[in-house]
């Protein structure tokens, strides 16, 4: 049907799917100019302009497939990773939170505000979003990868501070602490 918006949007993900942007464009395009309202080729579009890098269009069409199905998991995830991309990390976070609003177990959501806190070095709330992600998906290698690399810069930042107090000998402490404990209170300490 030439008047069926849904019909151009179904042909423009064919195509996307096919890697032809072009052509996945010019339908998802078609799609928006028979039928505005329609929330899912405003997404599309805002993929290509992301795949193209062209952040404030891909902003625009993700904001508007929001604005009219404000329900779109995806579309929160995308419109976050573009902020990113545009380094405006707060309203990253902001809309990755907002997919979780509408998905609490949106493991894409999860895993995407970790690693964003991850980078900003909020190893506390990184650890949260990355232990939630654990919970849904427990074999996923980069929540794993992530968590991995936590605990290390945990380690590295615990033995330093080690370093900074002189902890000196491992063994040479461990029989400090036991003379200590056999001594008894109030004599010798």
């Amino acid at each position: 049907d030439p008047n069926d918006s849904d019909s151009y949007n179904s042909l423009g993900a064919i195509y996307y799917d096919k890697g032809e942007m072009e052509k996945a464009e010019q339908y998802f395009t078609k799609a928006i100019r028979i039928n505005p309202k329609n929330w899912s080729p405003h997404t599309n579009m805002g993929v290509i302009y992301f795949k193209k890098r062209l952040f404030d269009e891909a902003i625009q069409e993700f904001e508007k497939g929001i604005q009219l199905s404000p329900d779109q998991v995806g579309a929160y995830v995308n419109l976050a990773l573009a902020y990113e991309n545009k380094q405006l990390l707060e309203k990253a976070i902001l809309y990755l939170k907002r997919a979780l609003d509408y998905f609490p177990d949106s493991y894409i959501a999860l895993f995407h505000l970790g690693r964003i806190y991850y980078n900003q070095r909020n190893f506390g709330a990184a650890n949260f979003y990355f232990n939630e992600a654990l919970r849904l998906k427990s074999e996923d290698g980069g929540t794993n990868y992530y968590l991995g690399l936590l605990a290390h810069a945990s380690a590295n930042y615990y033995f330093q501070k080690a370093r900074e107090a002189n902890f000196g000998e491992p063994k040479r402490l461990m029989s400090e602490a036991l003379i200590e404990e056999q001594l008894p209170k109030g004599k010798g300490r």
